[in-house]
């Protein structure tokens, strides 16, 4: 049935209806496309009554229903979706609010400014800390700061920490502040300790994005869109953005448009097996095998996080075959089906 049918379209407005999706929540209509095309789990059968109204058959456990077996899912499934885009609704609200939060920094230490978008060190007097305005507590969130002035021989570290982290004056924050940063000179710094030193060093003009994830407890910071640190398995909640700053004149602001950083995924020109062909900057891959199974693999890979990738299937012959998913660094060495 066309999609573009009056038939089809009837039965999807009342399948939206039926599973409580409103009509101004047209980012949920795709649940009701999944719901009206849902295939019957096994063993299930379906049969029509003697006026010809369905009804649902489990001939294994003798269970009959007048409501197709999947209904409750997709049911429950709009209920989470709903939640979730009012969830990233209010995030976006904090994002577009995120601000230094002026009244928490320590008298004279800081210059504000762009209605607290902007900070600049005042005093070279120890190490004083800046704390955002945004609280963490559940789900995923993004911060971008960029490094807008930097001194010769000064300091800084951007990461997330406690709310009473803006009584510290030290380079590393004690354990109770629960301060997990990464600085201008490579090194990761986790609730007191050095973690990891010889990492990217910042430098000024560059964009540092921060990524917390309180479902798989992780934190990520990027430099210019490209990953350069990672911890896992970290403590506590309720955390702000934060920013330790050890040299007079440095300028620290907020990035309007802070938004998770895209993967960027690229077909391997030399990770493959059999004949494929790479072409259009490594975004596609063409198979030119006449039989056996050829295989192809990233130049990226996921250690960490929540990966996410998407391909498109340009072209796919009739009786051709194609598998795509994740796989170990040596899967392009693969010429089998499976």
């Amino acid at each position: 049935m066309a999609k573009e049918s009056e038939e089809y379209i009837s039965k999807l407005t009342n399948m939206c209806d039926y599973l409580g999706i409103e009509d101004r929540e047209k980012k949920l209509v795709w649940i009701a496309e999944l719901a009206l095309n849902a295939k019957l789990p096994d063993n299930w059968k379906e049969y029509k009554d003697a006026d010809g109204h369905a009804y649902f058959h489990n001939h294994l456990l003798g269970i009959t229903a007048w409501t197709h077996p999947r209904d409750e899912y997709f049911i429950e499934l709009v209920k989470q979706q709903r939640q979730r885009l009012s969830d990233l609704a209010a995030f976006s609200d904090k994002q577009r609010k995120l601000r230094w939060d002026v009244s928490s920094a320590p008298e004279g230490a800081f210059q504000f400014s762009n209605a607290g978008l902007a900070a600049q060190s005042a005093t070279e007097n120890g190490y004083p800390c800046l704390r955002g305005n945004l609280r963490m507590v559940l789900g995923k969130h993004c911060f971008q700061i960029r490094m807008e002035s930097m001194q010769e021989g000064g300091y800084v570290q951007i990461g997330v920490a406690k709310e009473d982290v803006v009584y510290s004056s030290d380079a590393i924050p004690r354990e109770d502040y629960n301060c997990h940063g990464y600085s201008s000179t490579g090194a990761l710094v986790v609730c007191g300790q050095l973690v990891r030193e010889n990492g990217e060093k910042l430098k000024q003009g560059d964009d540092v994005s921060v990524v917390l994830d309180f479902d798989l407890r992780n934190v990520v910071w990027y430099r210019n869109g490209h990953a350069v640190a990672y911890y896992e398995n970290f403590e506590g909640s309720d955390l702000y953005p934060c920013a330790v700053v050890g040299h007079h004149g440095y300028k620290l602001s907020f990035t309007r448009a802070a938004a998770m950083p895209p993967p960027i995924m690229k077909w391997g020109p030399v990770s493959k097996a059999g004949d494929v062909q790479v072409t259009k900057a490594g975004l596609r891959a063409t198979s030119r095998q006449v039989s056996g199974y050829a295989s192809v693999r990233t130049t990226g890979c996921f250690d960490h996080g929540s990966p996410y990738f998407e391909m498109k299937i340009e072209t796919l012959t009739r009786d051709g075959y194609i598998l795509f998913g994740a796989g170990s660094h040596d899967v392009h060495t693969s010429d089998s089906q499976v």
